[in-house]
């Protein structure tokens, strides 16, 4: 029994306008899922995935990181990388990328094929960058100190990291999306949180509650 992920063929919509101005109706193809069997050696959970472009992608999880250049037909493990369990991956070239760790944050150079931990050796949980210089990375909870839950922003590339927010919080800061180079959102727990100054200030904008106060946590957020 091999562990397997789904990969999603988005809908394609033809939305050009001529100069008529007259509002045309997108061209949709129907969307498919397929399974991908990952190779020998990757155990659940898989916390993470991550494409550069329609070929060349990565997995990350318990069982460390896998890359796929063939749209995810063969999957290949990353044995440069420590064990260590992966739950972010970010690339902002084909060759530049971070992943966010147990162990801290790794760096590659070269498309992967080797690591280097960077300065910052928190336990983190998410990564995102919205340039090549500016970036962020979620940090998880320290059982011995809820308040250690911070997000982080970089404006040189991941060299040196400042925080932005600090909070408590039991899951960590995850699932850092932008919109574009301004708006952006993450998720702790059972709350999302938001940004419309390019990751300087942070507020609550949801709060997964019931009518008696009680908090539920997100699972996912997809933006």
């Amino acid at each position: 029994y091999f562990p397997t992920i789904l990969i999603l063929l988005l809908f394609s919509c033809d939305s050009s306008l001529d100069d008529s101005l007259e509002p045309k109706q997108p061209v949709v193809t129907k969307s498919k899922w397929s399974k991908q069997e990952v190779v020998t050696g990757f155990s659940f959970p898989i916390e993470t995935i991550f494409f550069i472009d329609e070929t060349t992608g990565f997995v990350g999880g318990q069982s460390g990181i896998f890359k796929t250049i063939d749209g995810g037909e063969t999957w290949n493990k990353l044995n440069a990388l420590p064990e260590t369990r992966v739950f972010g991956i970010f690339f902002v070239d084909l060759n530049n990328g971070f992943v966010a760790t147990t162990g801290g944050l790794m760096k590659t150079t070269d498309g992967g094929e080797t690591w280097d931990l960077t300065s910052f050796q928190h336990p983190l949980t998410s990564v995102f960058f919205i340039s090549p210089t500016t970036g962020f990375i979620g940090s998880s909870s320290d059982p011995g100190d809820l308040s250690s839950i911070k997000l982080y922003r970089t404006t040189d590339g991941g060299t040196n990291w400042n925080v932005v927010l600090s909070e408590n919080n039991l899951d960590g800061v995850r699932d850092i999306r932008f919109i574009n180079t301004t708006t952006g959102y993450a998720r702790m727990g059972g709350h999302i949180i938001k940004t419309v100054d390019s990751g300087v200030n942070w507020e609550h904008s949801f709060s997964n509650t019931d009518p008696s106060g009680a908090t539920y946590g997100i699972s996912s957020l997809a933006i």
